[in-house]
């Protein structure tokens, strides 16, 4: 799996320009599974960062993930559909009703780190948005967006990989979602996030895949070695298995990143995206053609002074 990072000034309408990975901050996304007495695969789908708050402000922080058109928002279950508790909801479960529904810690939920509500080790307060168009309810086989997603403000305290009694598990990990299946294989996703590294916003787009066999491979992170037409890659059993959408702005069959690197279209303003793509409205903050709820969650998500 490769990732791509985006810088992102919000407020300021500057292209998303493409950078390399900072020496410290933003990681990685991991997957792990997570045991249970119901037979169900729970996968925990968590941002990794390693800068802690030096005491300045510039610590790491996490603050939305969506889909876009130009970076669609797809979880996937194979071969079944998403558990879903008739007590739960699309935002972490109050851990008041665990005794009473057991099941119910097992729920399908997004989330910035917020694990259930109550005492530790669950937290004290969830801010979570979620914003217009998002498919609520999480059911069927795939949960799919290109104009929505969820966020909290940058400065609440669950977006801190480091603050263990507001952010779970707080070790520099931070939970973004919880995803399960009763009668599926495998559980797969795609979708951009974003957040503060080294003092700056960034935007991400992510993958993972686990399933009752486990989740990523055995001591690797990326399956593409660098490839830029195979961005989008897992590895199953060692074998590296492209998963989610293709990016494909223009229509010509190419694999934008694929496009931009063997010269077929250009990209002068470096951003990832084929310069005949490129919209010129100063407003469309993600790119995606339109101006709608997504630059506005873009710029809220951003407020303040920039680093």
């Amino acid at each position: 799996m490769k990732t791509r990072t985006l810088a992102f000034l919000a407020g300021v309408a500057a292209p998303l320009i493409v950078t390399a990975p900072a020496s410290a901050g933003f990681v990685r996304v991991k997957a792990t599974s997570k045991p249970n007495e119901f037979g169900l695969l729970v996968v925990n789908v968590y941002a990794v960062f390693d800068r802690p708050d030096p005491g300045d402000g510039s610590g790491d922080h996490m603050t939305k993930v969506a889909g876009t058109p130009n970076a669609p928002l797809n979880i996937e279950i194979t071969g079944g559909t998403f558990f879903n508790s008739p007590f739960g909801g699309d935002h972490a479960p109050n851990a008041a009703f665990f005794p009473a529904f057991p099941s119910l810690a097992y729920d399908t939920f997004v989330t910035i780190g917020v694990k259930c509500l109550g005492d530790p080790p669950c937290q004290p307060a969830d801010t979570l948005t979620i914003t217009p168009g998002f498919p609520l309810g999480i059911t069927g086989s795939s949960l799919a967006t290109t104009i929505s997603g969820w966020a909290i403000i940058p400065t609440v305290p669950q977006g801190d990989p480091f603050n263990p009694p507001f952010s779970f598990p707080g070790n520099g990990e931070i939970l973004i979602g919880q995803f399960s299946t009763a009668d599926g294989t495998a559980i797969s996703g795609t979708f951009l996030m974003g957040g503060v590294s080294n003092g700056q916003s960034f935007q991400s787009i992510e993958t993972f895949f686990c399933s009752r066999d486990g989740c990523e491979c055995e001591g690797e992170e990326f399956c593409d070695a660098g490839d830029p037409c195979t961005e989008q890659e897992v590895c199953v059993e060692n074998n590296c298995v492209p998963i989610g959408p293709s990016t494909d702005c223009n229509g010509n069959g190419i694999r934008d990143s694929c496009d931009i690197a063997n010269g077929t279209s250009t990209d002068a303003n470096e951003n990832g995206i084929p310069d005949d793509c490129d919209v010129a409205c100063q407003s469309d903050l993600d790119n995606d053609g339109e101006v709608g709820i997504l630059d506005f969650l873009w710029l809220l998500t951003d407020w303040g002074v920039c680093p």
